[in-house]
Order: C-alpha cells, then structure tokens, then sequence
C-alpha cells in the first residue's frame, strides 16, 4: 500500500525541561479510512525549516509501518502547531 505524501496526522510527543520535542507516535487516516498508528522507532535527523516565512522543524525517523520498516518525514508546523507526514522516502 503507497501512503500519500503531506498528509496530516494526530501525533504525541514529548518535551525536554528545555523544550525540545521528541516525537513518539503518530496515527493518519489511510485511503480506506482505516486508522493507522505508527510507533516510532528512531529519530535520525531534526532541522528546522524555514520556507517563505513559515517555519518548520523536519524530523526524519524510522518506524515499522503496516509491517514494513519505514524511513519518513515528519513537519511539524510551529505557528500552526500542526504535523504532517511529509514523505515517505524508503
């Protein structure tokens, strides 16, 4: 099953005493309006983002998704304070 790219999703996440956010879990709506949670397994890059004024932190992780493990992208919005599933890359 392909996952579509930039969708958003309800994501838990932990802050430090110093406020760095470490995400957790997440679950999106698949196409067949199935819920799927995703647990991840590791963070292994965060940057922050800054395109045309809106900022962003990017976290690339790994996760086991619908049985296959996953590399993606993850946004989370900081105005906005929304998250998306960007990409999946592998």
């Amino acid at each position: 099953m392909e996952i579509k790219s930039n969708i958003p999703v309800q994501l838990v996440s932990v802050f430090s005493t110093l406020g760095e956010i470490t995400p957790s879990w997440f679950r999106y709506e698949d196409e067949s309006h199935k819920i799927i949670k995703v647990q991840i397994s590791e963070i292994i890059s965060k940057k922050e983002l800054n395109f045309v004024g809106i900022k962003m932190i990017q976290f690339i992780c790994k996760a086991l998704v619908l049985d296959t493990m996953r590399m993606f992208e993850l946004r989370y919005h900081i105005l906005s304070h929304k998250w998306t599933l960007h990409q999946m890359i592998y």
